[in-house]
C-alpha cells in the first residue's frame, strides 16, 4: 500500500477533526515507528526528525542534513534544518494556520510535548495514538510481504542453528552467529 492510502487510514480511525498529525522522533529510546510506517522511509535512524501527516494523504519531512538523502528517496516534500531554531522556524511555517494538532503521546517525550506547546500556546493538541494502532492492525499487501519475507529468512536461519552449537558455546557467541546468518540471507537486523 502506498503512503498516501496509509495516511488516509490513520485519519479515518480519529475520533477528533485533526487538521495534521505531527510526529517528533527524539533520540533513539524515543523513535517513533509510526514515522517510518506513515512515511514509507526504510532506513536510517531519523534522530531529532519529523513528519507532518495530512487528511489527503501527504506528508511533509523535517529532517536533518545526516538524514537527507534517505529522506529523498519518498515521495513527501522535505525540509532539511540545521539546528534547533531551524527546526523550529521550520515547525511554526508548517503549523501556522493548523488549529487542531495530532501528537502520538504513547511515544512522544513530556519534555518535547512541552516544547511544541510552548511553541504554539494557541493551539489544541489530541492523542492521535489509538488511531495509529487501529490503522496499523491490518496489514497491507506490502507488510504481509515483507512479514513473509522476514518467516522466510528465519526459518532458514533456524534450521542451521543445531549446526552451530558446540559444547562450552557461549550465548553471546550463538547470538553473533544468528545474526550473521540473518543478514547474509537478507534481514536488514535481529528482531531483538
Amino acid at each position: 500500500m502506498e503512503t498516501k492510502k496509509r495516511i488516509k487510514k490513520i485519519f479515518s480511525y480519529l475520533n477528533n477533526s485533526v487538521d495534521v498529525i505531527l510526529l517528533k522522533n527524539q533520540s533513539e529510546s524515543f523513535i517513533d515507528q509510526n514515522f517510518f510506517y506513515a512515511t514509507g522511509v526504510k532506513e536510517g535512524l531519523f534522530e531529532g526528525c519529523a513528519s507532518f501527516l495530512y487528511p489527503d494523504g501527504k506528508a511533509n519531512l523535517i529532517v536533518s542534513r545526516l538524514e537527507s538523502d534517505l529522506a529523498k528517496k519518498t515521495k513527501h516534500d522535505v525540509l532539511i534544518y540545521k539546528n534547533k531554531k531551524e527546526f523550529d522556524n521550520i515547525l511554526k511555517k508548517i503549523l501556522k494556520n493548523k488549529k487542531n494538532i495530532g501528537l502520538n503521546f504513547d511515544v512522544i517525550s513530556y519534555k518535547t510535548y512541552q516544547m511544541i506547546k510552548d511553541l504554539f500556546s494557541k493551539k489544541e493538541f489530541f492523542d492521535v495514538s489509538k488511531s495509529l494502532v487501529q490503522s496499523r492492525m491490518i496489514k497491507d499487501r506490502e507488510e504481509i510481504e515483507t512479514i513473509r519475507k522476514a518467516c522466510g529468512i528465519a526459518d532458514k536461519v533456524a534450521a542451521k542453528i543445531p549446526s552451530l552449537c558446540y559444547k562450552n558455546m557461549y550465548e553471546y557467541e550463538l547470538a553473533a552467529e544468528i545474526d550473521y546468518l540473518l543478514q547474509k540471507n537478507g534481514a536488514d537486523k535481529s528482531a531483538f
